[in-house]
């Protein structure tokens, strides 16, 4: 009888565990349109609080910079075991998230400051990528021609170690998965 708990136990974990990582791969619609969708449902409120902290910022670059130090010096990275679909208020007041969480914070900032300073060329894409060992979410950011790799939870645990942040990458002419191939990445979805 024992040993039959003890299995009944371990099978209802694994079901458990199969169940929380689906849920994470499929929780949002896939959306390629780089601008405002399911991760950008903010409010007149959020917005208004997002152009008040980063409309300072000249150039996507350094609105990246900004986005990037903004995270890293405010918020923790919880553990993976937290399941938050991305709420952008919510970010804000817990001060913590997941990867998708900061890469969706990113996208909703990016794509308000690049509206209100007319970047009209400026498109962001939450990329969700399954890794040899987990899943994960970064953002490929398009200004023009040119095309940014940026990781805001990477950089937010580079600087809690006193490691060097990278804030962002050109990839140049390499397609979004090709970039994502090359460290053994492969993209599931995008938001």
């Amino acid at each position: 009888m024992k040993n039959v708990k003890i299995i009944f136990s371990l099978v209802l974990i694994i079901a458990l565990s199969f169940t929380i990582v689906f849920a994470f791969t499929n929780t949002y619609k896939q959306n390629r349109s780089g601008g405002y969708s399911s991760v950008c449902t903010l409010t007149e409120q959020d917005k208004e609080w997002i152009i008040e902290n980063f409309s300072q910022y000249n150039t996507v670059e350094d609105l990246i910079v900004g986005i990037n130090d903004y995270i890293c010096k405010n918020y923790r990275y919880v553990d993976k075991n937290y399941i938050q679909h991305f709420d952008f208020a919510e970010t804000v007041k817990s001060k913590s998230g997941l990867c998708f969480d900061f890469a969706s914070m990113q996208k909703c900032i990016i794509t308000v400051i690049s509206e209100y300073n007319g970047w009209d060329t400026v498109k962001v894409y939450v990329a969700d990528v399954e890794t040899r060992t987990d899943a994960h979410s970064y953002n490929f950011i398009c200004v023009g021609d040119k095309k940014y790799f940026s990781d805001p939870t990477t950089n937010l645990t580079r600087y809690k170690k006193g490691k060097k942040v990278v804030y962002y990458e050109d990839i140049g002419d390499l397609s979004f998965e090709e970039y994502a191939n090359s460290y053994n990445e492969e993209i599931f979805n995008y938001h």
